[in-house]
């Protein structure tokens, strides 16, 4: 009886996912786009896009590399598989999004003047604690490496000064609303874990994957979350 219970509630819950999907259009429409092998679902408030199985992946360096050799034959999916299972290991391929009501117009406008107020706020302390006095600004110069901003007090003044600017600018920046960049009809969505783009850039410079079709999988479904979910849209 119990285990009749529990397999009813699955689909249950299971149906009530579907038709959140579907009854939100730039999902349903990532969804029915989504390649073979790969799933939409939704968990706890986080909307999850996956591919269903793990692959092989080995760590390289693309970078630098030498051009590949004309006429050197490649090894067939056989020696290939063999080769991943020998010295590579298992990856999934998994993007997270934290998702919220969307927001209407007019909180997002109210969002955005508060989020200013803070920012002038933080100006203010700025000038306050006269960081002006001792702030050194990123500097590239050609042939030489990037420098970083960074602070240099010139005495114990000075340092009190970062110390109470530090403290109280991140307090501020603690209260500002995020504003979402990616939205569907009725979600803003906020990634959370593993980034979609930085899977790509890892994969054709850092990473071979097997199967070798992944690759091109990634980046359909990276350009296609992009594109349907960007606010500006």
């Amino acid at each position: 009886m119990k285990s009749k219970f529990i397999i009813v509630f699955l689909l249950v819950v299971n149906a009530a996912i579907a038709q959140k999907i579907n009854e939100d259009s730039v999902l349903n429409k990532i969804n029915s786009e989504l390649p073979k092998g790969w799933v939409m679902k939704i968990k706890d408030s986080v909307l999850i896009i996956e591919k269903i199985d793990s692959v092989w992946i080995i760590f390289t360096n693309h970078v630098n590399e030498d051009r590949k050799v004309i006429g050197v034959k490649e090894p067939i999916d056989a020696e290939l598989k063999a080769k991943y299972e020998k010295i590579g290991s298992k990856h999934k391929y998994r993007y997270s999004y934290r998702i919220e009501t969307k927001m209407s117009s007019e909180e997002l406008k109210q969002a955005k003047t508060h989020n200013d107020l803070i920012h002038e706020r933080t100006k203010e302390l700025w000038n306050k604690y006269g960081i002006d006095a001792f702030y050194i600004p990123a500097k590239i110069t050609r042939g030489k490496p990037l420098y970083n901003e960074k602070y240099a007090p010139k005495n114990a003044k000075d340092s009190l000064n970062l110390k109470k600017y530090m403290e109280e600018s991140t307090e501020l920046e603690s209260k500002k609303i995020i504003i979402p960049g990616q939205c569907t009809e009725k979600y803003n969505l906020f990634p959370v874990g593993e980034s979609c783009y930085r899977s790509i850039f890892d994969n054709s410079s850092f990473v071979d994957t097997y199967p070798k079709y992944v690759s091109s999988e990634l980046f359909r479904v990276c350009e296609m979350i992009s594109k349907y979910t960007d606010c500006r849209n």
